[in-house]
């Protein structure tokens, strides 16, 4: 699923290299994007389900997750990649483009391509 390869050749100190499916992941700032109300419906729906199906709690998830949101080119999706210690897995939750678009707060803005993440209603994308 995703490697996350600490200390890697030519990462610097306690940089972190993160793949899902062999591709290499971007970190973003959770203050560059906007969930819909549906994203953020279907994000805590997934926290439930992972903690339903593992018997872990779903603070737990929450806290995992935290600041591990990525974009995998050339995938239009956000990615929450975290590792879960707990149960000895790593662990993915998408988020397709319609539930989601960039804020423009950050340097996150266009980081994975133009036009991602726009969905119905979303601005016209910055140059």
């Amino acid at each position: 699923m995703f490697r996350p390869e600490q200390y890697a050749p030519g990462a610097g100190v306690g940089e972190e290299l993160v793949y899902l499916n062999g591709r290499p992941a971007s970190a973003i700032r959770l203050h560059s994007v906007r969930f819909s109300a549906d994203g953020m419906r279907m994000i805590g729906e997934a926290i439930l389900a992972v903690a339903q199906e593992y018997g872990l709690p779903e603070g737990l998830i929450r806290r995992r997750m935290a600041g591990r949101l990525y974009s995998v080119p050339p995938s239009p999706s956000l990615y929450f990649l975290f590792h879960m210690p707990e149960i000895e897995a790593d662990m993915h939750i998408e988020i397709p483009p319609a539930y989601w678009r960039w804020t423009g707060l950050g340097p996150d803005l266009g980081a994975a391509g133009a036009g991602v993440g726009h969905g119905p209603g979303a601005d016209s994308e910055a140059s």
